[in-house]
């Protein structure tokens, strides 16, 4: 019975969070963001959404869920961590606190959370990869993709070397994630 009450919530849940990640990022929140609003991190949270509305089903997006674990993490601890510290003092900013702060709240906090759960309960059973290989290309495509196209770390070398340290930290992650889960 609660296995298939969360088949039903889950597309909901997922469906409706991916709507409202995509119209606060892009669309509330544009001025504020500006170019940030193309950051992986953000991005990733998408990812989240569709694999919730998949009913986490999807070995692509639960890969992409745990590989980005590490980048969350530390996304959370140094940059979220700044974010509020900072907050009130960024006087830029008054126009939307409130929003800013969901935003926050829904880009790395839902990713780690159902990560670690993940690797807690069943890692290799949850992500599967039936496919191997290609799943592991398509994650990579899936993230890779838009960071290299439109993530200014990337493109534009802002703040240089974030561009590459994350470029770096992905891979190895996508890699040792890969390696654990083909490999034992």
């Amino acid at each position: 019975m609660a296995n298939e009450l969360f088949n039903i919530i889950w597309p909901i849940l997922g469906a409706s969070g991916f709507v409202f990640r995509l119209w606060l990022t892009h669309f509330k929140l544009k001025d504020e963001l500006q170019f940030r609003k193309d950051y992986v991190s953000r991005y990733i949270a998408l990812y989240f959404f569709l694999a919730m509305t998949l009913g986490f089903k999807n070995e692509v997006f639960n890969l992409i869920i745990c590989a980005a674990l590490p980048v969350m993490l530390v996304s959370f601890i140094g940059w979220d961590s700044l974010f509020f510290v900072k907050f009130k003092k960024r006087t830029y900013w008054e126009k939307n606190h409130a929003w800013l702060i969901v935003e926050r709240i829904t880009m790395h906090p839902p990713v780690i959370a159902v990560s670690l759960y993940w690797w807690i309960i069943d890692l290799k059973g949850i992500i599967g990869l039936t496919n191997g290989i290609i799943t592991i290309i398509a994650a990579c495509i899936l993230v890779m993709g838009p960071y290299m196209i439109w993530d200014k770390r990337w493109t534009e070398k802002y703040i240089a070397p974030t561009g590459m340290n994350i470029f770096i930290f992905m891979i190895i992650s996508v890699v040792g994630l890969s390696i654990y889960l083909l490999a034992f």
